[in-house]
């Protein structure tokens, strides 16, 4: 009896020595994000008079998650302490532990991993811990992608070539635009391979080499699939990293300096060779942002601008809005993904577009089917008095119908060659939403043929 009694106490004191240290996990995912910060912090361009309150601000914290830690780590050995005593009074003092009684402790320790909560979303807390020790940091981000500049393009000037960018307001069509371009085999673009480490491209593609996973629809639940190979758009937080436009209730449209196109043009090469020096590709919904400046900056761009009939673009916006505000309540990490990717089109942190004209869309939350008709028609009218020879416009309808049309103009338009590649028609069947008033969808269809007479020509 007295050695069943020291196997038991063995057994609880792994238990409560692993159980204490992994209760509040989230401290030690503190520790590790302070850390790191610590170094970002060091890292930053930031003249050193703002730079020296910002490290000490981050070596406060992370002494704070310190103390923290050693004090969550003294509780554990002290609890797990307690229970050999506790064996040793209930029993018989027991000599030095042997062998089978540190098996037993290990066995122990094992057990709280057992029955470990999944997590509310596709990433564990592990992945979740691993996204915010790379893309909380831009800092460490911008070095990482300044040593791969240096090491991949080695200085050696690269001759402008023809890109592409696929923009839209969202739920436009341009994901399904994306995919048809890619399936060409023609083109580079950042997939979910890169992720977490957007700003180093060809760096993380040398050590990540995940085995293949099967493609799952993705959170929109609108039937699309992504995988790891999925081209998806998240060239904005190579953007983010550099220039926060992000205020609170709106995005800025700004001009991109000269030394930021340098970085851009680099970036989108690092991108081309790590995948065998294709033709840049990028899906981004904040294009129209920065388009003013980028189409000055880089003449060989090309631009395709997706709209949508605006009664099913609209309610099409809202039911993501609503879809995505209750993921996020969900799953937090949610909503911190998103924002990290400059994903503000809906959600919990949806955002209004604000334009250098004095126009935008209305900084207050759309609830109705109207004020989704409203940022539709901002959106809109900033693209017409944004349209150059650089940006084509191209109608979700017309997409459906001629898919294989509309990719082979996009591949004559950065001077690339004829696809062999069979796409058919396809129309989503849907009754017209009711719920807007009739003046606001007048103006907002009124707008959509002004967008027709610019769409870029198909064939018959």
């Amino acid at each position: 009896m007295p050695e069943t009694i020291s196997f038991l106490a063995a057994l609880l004191s792994g238990w409560l020595l692993v159980r204490l240290i992994l209760w509040r996990s989230e401290e030690l995912s503190a520790l590790a994000r302070t850390a790191v910060g610590v170094v970002d912090a060091l890292l930053s361009s930031l003249p050193e008079a703002e730079k020296l309150p910002l490290v000490e601000r981050q070596n406060l914290q992370l002494l704070k998650a310190l103390g923290r830690f050693f004090l969550r780590i003294g509780m554990a050995l002290a609890a797990a302490w307690a229970a050999v005593e506790a064996g040793d009074l209930l029993g018989e003092p027991q000599g030095p532990w042997t062998s089978w009684h540190w098996g037993v402790f290990s066995l122990g320790a094992t057990l709280p991993f057992l029955r470990r909560s999944k997590p509310q979303g596709p990433y564990s807390a592990i992945q979740q811990l691993f996204h915010h020790l790379v893309l909380d940091h831009p800092n460490i981000g911008r070095r990482l992608f300044e040593r791969e500049v240096r090491r991949v393009l080695k200085g050696q000037p690269r001759p402008e070539r023809p890109f592409l960018i696929v923009t839209g307001l969202a739920r436009a069509g341009t994901t399904s635009l994306l995919n048809r371009l890619s399936e060409t085999g023609l083109f580079a673009s950042l997939n979910y391979r890169h992720m977490p480490f957007l700003m180093a491209p060809g760096t993380w593609a040398r050590w990540n080499k995940p085995k293949r996973i099967e493609a799952k629809e993705r959170s929109h639940g609108d039937g699309i699939e992504v995988s790891l190979d999925s081209n998806e758009a998240l060239e904005e937080y190579f953007f983010s990293a550099y220039d926060d436009k992000v205020q609170k209730a709106s995005l800025m449209e700004y001009s991109l300096s000269e030394e930021r196109a340098v970085d851009y043009a680099n970036y989108r090469a690092l991108v081309s060779v790590e995948q065998g020096g294709r033709v840049y590709l990028a899906k981004n919904n904040n294009a129209l942002l920065r388009y003013s400046s980028l189409s000055k900056h880089f003449p060989t761009m090309r631009t395709v601008v997706l709209f949508r009939q605006p009664i099913f673009h609209a309610a099409s916006l809202m039911e993501m809005h609503e879809h995505f505000s209750a993921e996020q309540e969900k799953d937090p990490f949610f909503l911190t993904y998103m924002n990290w990717l400059g994903h503000f089109e809906f959600g919990q942190n949806c955002k209004a577009f604000s334009f250098a004209d004095g126009s935008g869309m209305p900084d207050k939350l759309p609830v109705t089917l109207d004020d989704w008709l409203e940022r539709w028609m901002a959106y809109y009218e900033r693209v017409l008095a944004l349209k150059d020879d650089q940006m084509l416009l191209l109608s979700y309808d017309r997409y459906c119908k001629q898919p294989g049309e509309a990719v082979e103009v996009l591949l004559n338009a950065v001077e690339l060659p004829s696809s062999d590649l069979a796409l058919g028609a396809h129309q989503n069947e849907r009754p017209e939403p009711e719920g807007a008033s009739e003046e606001v969808l007048r103006r907002a269809l009124a707008l959509y043929d002004r967008l027709l007479i610019h769409e870029m020509p198909l064939g018959a």
